[in-house]
């Protein structure tokens, strides 16, 4: 809401107890990363090489991305440079517009190990699930259980790949030929998890982060998501059968077609045209009835409406962007010298994607940094992070022979980093001494493993996906 000259946010779920159950349909990030799972299985299908997949799924997702930087980046320079007024509100509406990029990291890391994680489903099949909820059990056990709550954000590993790896068994026809009993004993399981957790385990209802609630099931994720995305896929597979037969009619399959084209556009600026449409309407005279009154429940699809334009407008900008390359490209060398470049490419730009999604885009040289777990970061550092990981990216996929001088020139930049911020009391990269720390060791194991790589035999560069059988994966 409209407060001053700025914009505050308040989750309604914590003026509102009583709604929070409705997060058990609304928090939608689990089928996210399960359709994403679906996406990334499909694509390996399609493509004969780890190179080709990788090239088509990173340009999908991060070309976007760099553009909806770029254009925030670029308000946060203008604003600094012209001293344009009120800082505070554009500062407040950068922070609220960098949210969905917590996804987005988490999300490119599942794509970077989608080759190991179909490769593993292929091998194990329902134990690697099984294995991944026993980490997040595990997990919550020492998290909650002996109040270690910072090792709980291994659970943003543990829960979101199993959400993912969910997806694969959808992608094989598993989860489509289990019927509806099972499909209802999944959705069952899920609930009946939910509540028992709730229950008797102090676990919270609300299966999205509440202001004040002293733990969350989603900041670090929970077994709570674990429950909650058997819950969900279970009742996805329950409706299957009959939005199915109503997409396959030719209208609704256009518009699904239509709109498929900006779906990624569309979850990036999503939060700018809610936030800038409360700049523009509450200012105006917009109603801000008190959270919960009927009149409050009244104008919410009114306020929904009002953006929807907007929306459209960002969509029509900025959705040229969003590029969908499915589609294989010709082989190159991928041999264990660029799966190194790679990984090391898609941590660092994950890296900064979550560290964006933490910072905003505003003060880009923040000495204070704003803190992430026990990490701290600043828009400058992710910049960098970025610029490093881009390269190392592109060295992987398009220049080969640069894979390894490229990944080692990024690991000095880490060591470099971290030992100029270590302990300093004006810092330009906005790190604490635990961030200049990770930072060292991250930067020690890209040499190490430059080093190691560069001395050994460059192995297999065909990158080819094969199964257990030896049976090639590429169509």
């Amino acid at each position: 809401f409209w407060e001053g000259d700025t914009i505050r946010g308040v989750n309604a779920l914590a003026v509102i107890p009583a709604f929070r159950p409705v997060t058990w349909i609304f928090q939608v990030m689990p089928l996210m990363f399960f359709v994403g799972g679906f996406s990334n299985s499909r694509s390996l299908d399609r493509h004969v090489s780890v190179r080709s997949f990788l090239s088509n799924r990173l340009v999908r997702l991060l070309w976007p991305t760099v553009v909806f930087v770029v254009v925030w980046l670029g308000l946060g320079v203008v604003q600094a440079v012209a001293d344009l007024p009120p800082p505070d509100l554009l500062r407040r509406a950068a922070d609220v517009a960098a949210l969905p990029f917590w996804f987005l990291g988490i999300y490119l890391v599942a794509v970077g190990l989608a080759p190991i994680t179909r490769s593993l489903h292929e091998r194990y099949r329902w134990g690697v699930p099984a294995a991944l909820a026993a980490g997040a059990l595990a997990v919550d056990i020492v998290a909650k259980g002996f109040g270690l709550g910072d090792l709980g954000s291994i659970n943003y590993l543990f829960v979101w790949l199993l959400a993912h790896q969910a997806g694969y068994f959808y992608a094989d026809g598993t989860l489509p030929r289990l019927g509806a009993a099972a499909a209802g004993g999944l959705a069952a399981a899920g609930l009946a998890g939910m509540v028992v957790l709730i229950t008797w385990f102090g676990y919270p209802v609300s299966m999205v982060e509440v202001p004040g609630e002293p733990v969350s099931n989603t900041a670090p994720p929970s077994l709570g998501l674990v429950f909650l995305t058997l819950w969900l896929v279970g009742l996805a597979m329950l409706v299957r059968g009959p939005v199915t037969r109503r997409l396959q009619r030719e209208r609704p399959w256009r518009v699904i077609g239509f709109l498929n084209r900006f779906v990624l556009t569309a979850y990036l600026w999503h939060v700018t045209a809610i936030t800038a449409s409360v700049a523009v309407l509450y200012p105006l005279g917009f109603p801000q009835p008190e959270i919960g009154t009927g009149e409050w429940w009244l104008l919410r699809p009114v306020f929904v409406l009002s953006m929807v334009p907007l929306l459209v407008l960002l969509l029509a900008l900025f959705g040229r962007f969003e590029v969908h390359p499915d589609t294989p490209v010709s082989d190159g060398p991928f041999g264990p010298r660029q799966g190194l470049a790679a990984a090391f490419g898609i941590f660092a730009t994950a890296v900064a994607l979550l560290g964006f999604g933490i910072s905003g885009f505003i003060r880009l040289a923040d000495a204070g940094g704003a803190s992430l777990l026990v990490f701290q970061f600043n828009p400058l550092q992710n910049v960098l992070h970025g610029l490093i990981g881009a390269a190392a990216i592109g060295a992987a996929l398009l220049r080969p022979r640069w894979a390894l001088p490229v990944t080692a020139a990024g690991g000095i930049l880490f060591l470099a980093g971290g030992w100029l911020e270590r302990g300093a009391a004006e810092t330009i990269l906005g790190m604490n001494d635990v961030t200049a720390a990770a930072h060292l060791v991250a930067g020690a194991l890209a040499v190490a493993a430059v080093l190691v790589a560069g001395f050994g035999s460059e192995g297999p560069s065909d990158g080819t996906f094969g199964t257990p059988g030896g049976r090639d994966n590429g169509g």
